[in-house]
Protein backbone atom coordinates (compact mmCIF):
# COMPACT_ATOMS: atom_id res chain seq x y z
CA UNK A 1 0.00 0.00 0.00
CA UNK A 2 3.18 2.44 0.33
CA UNK A 3 3.88 1.68 -3.48
CA UNK A 4 0.33 2.33 -3.96
CA UNK A 5 0.17 5.44 -2.01
CA UNK A 6 3.18 6.80 -4.09
CA UNK A 7 2.23 5.68 -7.24
CA UNK A 8 -1.72 7.53 -6.56
CA UNK A 9 0.48 10.66 -5.27
CA UNK A 10 -1.84 11.33 -2.20
CA UNK A 11 0.18 14.17 -1.13
CA UNK A 12 0.55 13.65 2.41
CA UNK A 13 2.60 15.49 4.54
CA UNK A 14 5.27 13.76 6.33
CA UNK A 15 3.43 14.14 9.67
CA UNK A 16 0.36 11.98 7.93
CA UNK A 17 2.65 9.84 6.25
CA UNK A 18 4.72 9.07 9.97
CA UNK A 19 1.01 8.31 11.47
CA UNK A 20 0.48 5.88 9.31
CA UNK A 21 -2.00 7.16 7.02
CA UNK A 22 -0.85 5.63 3.69
CA UNK A 23 -2.82 2.80 4.24
CA UNK A 24 -6.45 4.32 4.55
CA UNK A 25 -5.82 7.01 2.63
CA UNK A 26 -4.80 4.27 -0.78
CA UNK A 27 -7.02 2.09 0.37
CA UNK A 28 -10.05 5.01 -0.03
CA UNK A 29 -8.54 5.98 -2.90
CA UNK A 30 -8.48 2.39 -4.93
CA UNK A 31 -11.70 1.08 -3.22
CA UNK A 32 -13.75 3.85 -2.03
CA UNK A 33 -15.68 3.19 1.72
CA UNK A 34 -15.42 -0.53 1.10
CA UNK A 35 -11.35 -0.05 1.15
CA UNK A 36 -11.34 1.98 4.27
CA UNK A 37 -13.28 -0.35 5.71
CA UNK A 38 -11.37 -3.27 4.21
CA UNK A 39 -8.31 -1.69 6.14
CA UNK A 40 -9.76 -0.77 8.70
CA UNK A 41 -10.41 -4.52 9.73
CA UNK A 42 -6.41 -5.51 8.35
CA UNK A 43 -5.66 -3.39 10.95
CA UNK A 44 -7.64 -4.71 13.63
CA UNK A 45 -6.69 -8.12 12.88
CA UNK A 46 -3.02 -7.43 12.86
CA UNK A 47 -3.06 -5.75 16.07
CA UNK A 48 -5.06 -8.04 18.02
CA UNK A 49 -2.98 -10.78 16.59
CA UNK A 50 0.09 -9.00 17.21
CA UNK A 51 -0.87 -8.56 20.70
CA UNK A 52 -2.44 -12.24 21.27
CA UNK A 53 0.42 -13.55 20.50
CA UNK A 54 3.04 -11.27 22.95
CA UNK A 55 0.28 -12.09 25.57
CA UNK A 56 0.54 -16.01 25.56
CA UNK A 57 4.60 -15.47 25.11
CA UNK A 58 5.06 -13.42 28.06
CA UNK A 59 2.70 -14.92 30.16
CA UNK A 60 4.09 -18.39 29.32
CA UNK A 61 7.72 -17.16 30.08
CA UNK A 62 6.52 -15.90 33.38
CA UNK A 63 4.83 -19.00 34.30
CA UNK A 64 6.86 -21.77 33.41
CA UNK A 65 10.07 -19.97 33.07
CA UNK A 66 10.65 -17.83 35.99
CA UNK A 67 7.21 -18.94 38.32
CA UNK A 68 7.64 -22.79 37.97
CA UNK A 69 11.16 -22.78 37.66
CA UNK A 70 12.20 -21.03 40.57
CA UNK A 71 9.85 -19.59 42.80
CA UNK A 72 7.47 -22.51 43.08
CA UNK A 73 8.62 -25.78 41.41
CA UNK A 74 6.17 -27.74 43.15
CA UNK A 75 2.98 -25.55 41.43
CA UNK A 76 -0.29 -27.39 40.97
CA UNK A 77 -2.32 -26.52 37.52
CA UNK A 78 -4.59 -24.53 39.10
CA UNK A 79 -1.78 -22.36 41.10
CA UNK A 80 -0.35 -22.02 37.47
CA UNK A 81 -3.41 -20.82 35.60
CA UNK A 82 -3.36 -18.24 38.43
CA UNK A 83 -0.27 -16.92 37.81
CA UNK A 84 -0.84 -16.99 33.87
CA UNK A 85 -4.24 -15.00 34.20
CA UNK A 86 -2.41 -12.71 36.32
CA UNK A 87 0.87 -11.75 34.00
CA UNK A 88 -1.57 -11.50 31.29
CA UNK A 89 -3.53 -8.86 32.90
CA UNK A 90 -0.57 -7.22 34.09
CA UNK A 91 0.95 -7.56 30.96
CA UNK A 92 -1.71 -5.87 29.60
CA UNK A 93 -2.32 -3.20 31.10
CA UNK A 94 1.90 -2.44 31.22
CA UNK A 95 1.38 -2.46 27.18
CA UNK A 96 -1.42 -0.13 26.69
CA UNK A 97 -0.05 2.01 29.19
CA UNK A 98 3.47 1.94 26.83
CA UNK A 99 1.42 2.80 24.00
CA UNK A 100 -0.36 5.61 25.25
CA UNK A 101 3.04 7.04 26.41
CA UNK A 102 4.41 6.61 23.12
CA UNK A 103 1.90 8.40 21.43
CA UNK A 104 2.08 11.11 24.35
CA UNK A 105 5.63 12.04 23.62
CA UNK A 106 4.78 12.08 19.65
CA UNK A 107 6.71 8.38 18.65
CA UNK A 108 5.14 8.06 15.27
CA UNK A 109 5.28 4.59 13.00
CA UNK A 110 8.00 5.45 11.23
CA UNK A 111 10.34 6.05 13.80
CA UNK A 112 9.49 2.97 15.73
CA UNK A 113 10.03 1.28 11.84
CA UNK A 114 13.47 2.80 11.42
CA UNK A 115 14.09 2.12 15.19
CA UNK A 116 13.46 -1.92 14.74
CA UNK A 117 15.40 -2.28 11.62
CA UNK A 118 18.07 -0.73 12.84
CA UNK A 119 18.32 -2.47 16.27
CA UNK A 120 17.58 -5.94 14.81
CA UNK A 121 20.22 -5.83 11.51
CA UNK A 122 22.91 -4.40 13.43
CA UNK A 123 26.24 -6.54 12.13
CA UNK A 124 28.52 -4.44 13.95
CA UNK A 125 27.35 -4.77 17.67
CA UNK A 126 29.45 -7.06 18.64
Amino acid sequence: MGLAGRALMLGLAPEDVGAGLVLPMAAVELMGLSGAACALLLVFMAVTSALSAELIAVSSIITFDIYKMYINPDATNSQVKGIADKAIIIYGIVSGLMALFLYGIGVNLGYLYELVSTLSSCTSCY
